[in-house]
């Protein structure tokens, strides 16, 4: 088993250094945004408000590239992660707990590819702090682990509380009260003490069932949907819960299966009917809860006793979902490096605006929840600095321009807001995507630099 485990945790780590670029939607924005915290001085323009929580990838990254390469630290911050949950999938390996090595393919779960990379750090850490309730008394160990969720994400913490709740419901047991009623101690203090503004609506809102099974269900179908679903991903899923399941009526379950199957099925309902926001907490508040059901499934199966053959074709099936997702991002990264080149073209620490009229759609991605190719851009401005006009502003984010510097600029989802009266003081322009009335309109004040794959760079004349 232990060799095992180096390998798969060797397979995982394959994406985020043998491929050009990492697949991660926001990850190149939160690499620029640590160059900024690391070397304020050099970007006169922003101003850095690094807060305690939604901050480990930024204090990670921007203190590994004193001495290493930018690209490097983020690489290695990213993988900081991979190893962490690569500790957690040790922690429930067990012999014949073969099902804790699909912890491995999980780590490729939704969050990961869009690049929430402050929330996934969070995942490892839920994991082993529920383990350690589980397995012992509450110790002095309780209150690092949720100090530790909530610095990674207070998120992490909020789905901590829910799994907590649930098991002291099911078992009645005093731990799970001192565990319940310290958590929400330390959330509501946090949450008491913020004084950013709410993102979008306040109040309780729902996007709708059919949204919420769909996002369940791109986890299964390595995060496509419609023309871009892996079906072969989704048959090995299948094939995981067809061999779990005659497992554990012929050869029997492990102790505390009932506690990782209420999770799995708590998380599950809090994707299905949990509100998209909830007060001043909003975006996918019931999607992000919802990991837990995703976490919680290794454990499940790490607790069904698997033999013989049984046991070869479960670790099969473990690998090939790795290998597909490596394929995938291979795929992505591919995709992502067409920018490149044009990125070579373009004179160091100049303004950009990115005008992207497919939304940073790729075939391999799901539209709707997915978008690989919508921060490529910030790979410019990882390499030379700038004015990044397409930063976003959010209370959570540790970078923002200072009052009186952000440029005018189109909504990053708005592209047809474009206009040469309000938005000409950029030097470059990185449009992907739109029709030949797009390209004649840039034209009017532009030249076209050049082409690469569904990039055109054009500068103002």
């Amino acid at each position: 088993m232990k060799r095992l485990l180096i390998v798969f945790t060797l397979l995982s780590l394959v994406p985020i250094w043998a491929f050009p670029y990492p697949a991660l939607q926001d990850y190149p924005q939160h690499l620029f945004q640590a160059r900024v915290v690391a070397d304020p001085a050099a970007h006169p323009q922003y101003q850095v408000n690094l807060a305690p929580t939604y901050s480990v990838f930024y204090l990670v990254t921007s203190s590994l590239s004193r001495f290493l390469p930018l690209d490097v630290a983020g690489r290695a911050a990213v993988s900081l992660y991979l190893l962490l949950m690569a500790l957690a999938a040790w922690r429930l390996a067990r012999p014949s707990n073969w099902g804790a090595l699909l912890l491995f393919p999980v780590c490729y779960n939704q969050f990961y590819f869009l690049g929430l990379l402050n929330y996934i750090y969070a995942f490892p850490i839920l994991l082993l702090a529920l383990l350690d309730l589980e397995a012992s008394k509450v110790s002095w160990r309780l209150p690092l682990w949720l100090l530790a969720l909530l610095f990674a994400h207070p998120f992490g913490l909020l789905v901590y509380l829910g799994v907590v709740i649930l098991w002291a419901v099911l078992t009645r047991e005093r731990k799970y009260l001192i565990a319940l009623a310290a958590g929400s101690l330390v959330f509501g203090l946090w949450y008491l003490s913020q004084q950013t503004t709410p993102y979008g609506r306040t109040g309780v809102h729902f996007l709708g069932l059919g949204y919420n099974l769909r996002f369940l269900a791109t986890f299964f179908t390595n995060t496509g949907w419609e023309a871009s679903t892996d079906w072969s991903t989704l048959a090995l899923w299948v094939v995981a819960v067809v061999i779990l399941a005659r497992c554990a009526l012929k050869e029997g379950t492990l102790p505390g299966v009932r506690m990782a199957a209420a999770a799995v099925a708590g998380g599950l309902l809090m994707g299905l009917v949990g509100p998209w926001g909830l007060g001043g907490m909003n975006f996918a508040l019931g999607q992000r809860l919802s990991i837990v059901a995703f976490l919680f499934l290794p454990v499940l199966a790490s607790r069904v006793i698997v033999r013989g053959l049984w046991a070869f074709t479960l670790v099969a099936v473990a690998v090939s979902l790795v290998l597909l997702s490596d394929s995938k991002q291979y795929r992505i990264s591919r995709e992502i490096a067409t920018i490149r080149p044009l990125i070579a073209q373009m004179e160091p620490g100049q303004a950009v605006l990115p005008l992207m009229f497919d939304q940073g759609y790729s075939d391999e991605s799901d539209y709707y929840f997915y978008q690989p190719h919508l921060h490529d851009v910030f790979y410019y401005h990882i390499a030379t600095g700038g004015v990044a006009g397409s930063l976003w502003s959010a209370g959570t984010l540790p970078v923002d321009f200072k009052t009186g510097q952000r440029p005018a600029a189109p909504e990053p989802y708005f592209p047809n807001q474009f206009d040469w009266r309000h938005h000409a003081h950029f030097r470059y322009y990185l449009v992907r995507g739109g029709d030949e009335q797009v390209d004649r309109y840039m034209a009017f004040a532009a030249r076209l630099v050049g082409r690469s794959g569904p990039w055109r760079l054009y500068e103002r004349r």
